[in-house]
């Protein structure tokens, strides 16, 4: 996520949800185009907190989109995916 520029607290907060890795994202209901990840300000139980309070969508390179997904694919091979 280093190369993708996301501060510490919008880090912290994301959930699984938020990411979304398709060209074409219209199947997971987001009229965004290419991969990227949405940051919003919530309460998480962490206590991490987005600095602005409007939300916004950050852009995914393709490395960051690679990495990603052996990430996935590693956890579930490792059975410690959670759904």
């Amino acid at each position: 996520m280093a190369r993708v520029g996301p501060r510490r607290g919008e880090l912290a907060g994301l959930r699984r949800s938020d990411v979304h890795l398709l060209v074409d994202n219209a199947s997971l209901g987001c009229s965004v185009e290419g991969a990227h990840v949405h940051v919003h300000r919530r309460a998480n139980s962490n206590s991490a907190w987005a600095k602005s309070r409007r939300s916004r969508v950050v852009p995914l390179d393709f490395v960051s989109v690679q990495t990603l997904d052996q990430y996935v694919a590693e956890r579930h091979q490792t059975g410690r995916w959670e759904q």
